[in-house]
């Protein structure tokens, strides 16, 4: 039986929630893809640092069988320690300030594994990202009942709110894995500034972000090379390209910047990626970069 107790090398069984047809929430940030980019980053640091890493990630189709199995591998393991990787929801984005990173233990935890570690993980994630801490809670979630070890579930930051989002994207894999490793190894790390607020929306129709439920979809490239950046700006890193003929599926949000109609879609590591549309004229033209199939 795993001992409850910190020690510099153990074994951890890490998963990210749900799977494919089970996906999780999805806003602006989706969870699914989110965590298990997340999860392979942390699978490869914990490892770096010393510990023995199991993952119990997979892709049960349904909610109910993706928890079980996650449930079944982890207690099949012997691990120290368990972490479950989600992502929230249900923000609402009432304001301008982003809503934060919490943790959750088994109510009737008994130990201090689990507390201390579900403690620190969320202040460091949070501090990490440059959001609001929320603290460690109890509760009753199925993975944190049914497993036989200590047990975390890390909840990063709201897939529907927008300064999480920007958080999420803007904060290194690097900064990301050391807080979780620290939070793991009882350690509390210094926290960025916290995010500012966002100015407020621009209504003039000129420039800012947008959401159109008639922009979304498939999208042809109409161009000999259409670089893909990570953010809307000509001036943003590269990184990737579509070549005439391709097509790309993009979300129903779109911004408007430096003269361009940028869209943008979420890549696989779960960092939101954009691609000129066309020059801003009002209207869609024949010789955009992009043609809505």
């Amino acid at each position: 039986m795993p001992s409850g107790k910190r020690r510099s090398s153990m074994k951890i069984a890490i998963a990210g929630g749900h799977s494919k047809k089970a996906p999780g929430a999805s806003k602006y940030l989706d969870e699914y893809q989110c965590d298990r980019a997340y999860v392979a980053k942390l699978i490869s640091a914990l490892a770096a640092a010393g510990h023995t890493v199991v993952n119990c990630s997979n892709e049960e189709a349904s909610q109910n069988a993706e928890l079980a199995e996650e449930v079944r591998l982890a207690n099949a393991s012997g691990a120290d320690l368990f972490v479950a990787i989600h992502f929230n929801d249900g923000s609402g984005d009432p304001d301008n300030k982003p809503t934060g990173t919490e943790t959750w233990i088994y109510e009737k935890t008994k130990g201090d594994l689990a507390k201390s570690v579900a403690k620190k993980m969320s202040a460091n994630v949070a501090g990490a990202l440059g959001i609001r801490d929320r603290g460690a809670k109890g509760g009753s979630f199925y993975v944190l009942r049914k497993t036989t070890m200590p047990a975390v579930l890390l909840e990063v930051c709201f897939v529907d709110d927008k300064e999480d989002e920007a958080a999420w994207d803007s904060t290194s894999w690097a900064d990301l894995t050391n807080a979780f490793v620290q939070a793991v190894a009882g350690n509390v790390v210094s926290a960025k500034p916290p995010a500012s607020p966002k100015p407020p929306a621009n209504t003039s129709g000129a420039s800012g972000s947008k959401v159109d439920g008639k922009f979304g979809g498939t999208y042809r490239c109409n161009a000999s090379k259409l670089n893909v950046r990570d953010a809307p700006s000509p001036k943003a890193s590269v990184v990737a390209s579509y070549t005439r003929g391709q097509t790309v599926v993009l979300d129903d949000r779109y911004t408007i910047a430096e003269g361009y109609v940028w869209g943008q879609y979420t890549a696989y590591s779960g960092k939101k990626r954009y691609v000129a549309v066309g020059k801003h004229t009002g209207k869609p033209e024949s010789g955009d970069y992009l043609l809505k199939v």
